[in-house]
């Protein structure tokens, strides 16, 4: 069956509970091993990644679906597990709109973010 890998969810329902603010006190290298097993897990499932950062500390509402690399997720560390996998598939960046900088930066921008991760 086809997967949606969804970062911010993903870790989430690993831990049992919804809302990221659930995520506080696990360190960075929890997340990006927690993601990593994840990946492992399920990438031969996965047909699309709904790439997306976050900020535990500002709750379940604010916190969420932060431009790639302002958040606190090790995005780094989860691009390069899913490029050394050989996967290939649609990526989706998920990015609520106040968090692209009230109009200081747009889809190109958001695009460009990606391809540092996910370079073609």
């Amino acid at each position: 069956r086809p997967v949606v890998f969804d970062t911010q969810h993903y870790l989430e329902f690993r831990n049992g509970r919804q809302g990221i603010s659930h995520l506080l006190g696990l360190s960075r290298f929890d997340l990006a091993y927690q993601l990593e097993r994840g990946w492992k897990e399920l990438h031969r499932c996965v047909r699309e990644i709904h790439f997306c950062d976050c900020r535990p500390t500002l709750g379940n509402t604010r916190g969420r679906n932060f431009f790639p690399g302002e958040g606190d997720l090790p995005l780094e560390e989860f691009s390069e597990v899913v490029r050394s996998s050989g996967w290939q598939g649609r990526i989706v960046p998920e990015v609520y709109p106040r968090h692209l900088g009230r109009g200081k930066r747009n889809h190109a921008h958001l695009l460009a973010a990606v391809k540092e991760y996910f370079p073609v």
